[in-house]
């Protein structure tokens, strides 16, 4: 799954990037990298979150983990994740609320960077 920080702000971008990296229950369920996004002899192109997660249960720890990285920061960001072309977009709303539409989509997407569809 791809995680692009909406506001286009690349600096939010990495401080997500760096916070789910640390993150001790994400690092050990997910492999996260910051991607180039578009074509790469574009000057300033963006770079967005890739996320392949390891087991479909761990959807929960990179919920909890984004909205901690949000609730430490002032302004507070929607992401876009996409999966498969398919994408949805995280204003606000609780972890479980979150966690739901990440479900859906990755139901819907068909994800097979988890290895299986969440229940």
């Amino acid at each position: 799954m791809d995680i692009v920080v909406d506001d286009g702000d690349q600096f939010a971008a990495n401080s997500l990037m760096r916070w789910l990296s640390r993150d001790r229950e994400v690092r050990g369920e997910a492999a996260v990298t910051m991607v180039a996004h578009g074509a790469a002899d574009e000057m300033g192109g963006l770079e967005v979150i890739n996320v392949v997660l390891t087991q479909a249960a761990s959807l929960l720890n990179l919920v909890l983990a984004f909205e901690a990285w949000r609730g430490s920061r002032a302004e507070h960001p929607a992401i876009t994740i996409t999966i498969n072309k398919q994408s949805v977009t995280l204003v606000q709303g609780t972890a479980e609320e979150m966690r739901r539409k990440i479900q859906a989509l990755i139901t819907t997407a068909g994800d097979s960077e988890t290895g299986s569809k969440v229940p």
